[in-house]
């Protein structure tokens, strides 16, 4: 018989809230994706995806 693990997760108690401005968070989210794209490519990552 297989023993099934659970992870806690205490993050996950009281949901996903996002902020009450819409454009404050879309804005946030695109800075933070361009900033990681820029980390890609400067790393190398995103050659190795072609």
């Amino acid at each position: 018989m297989a023993t099934v693990t659970a992870t806690y997760a205490p993050h996950t108690q009281s949901g996903f809230h996002v902020p009450p401005n819409k454009t404050l968070l879309l804005l946030a989210n695109g800075l933070m994706a361009r900033r990681g794209l820029a980390q890609a490519r400067k790393q190398g990552r995103i050659d190795a995806l072609d």
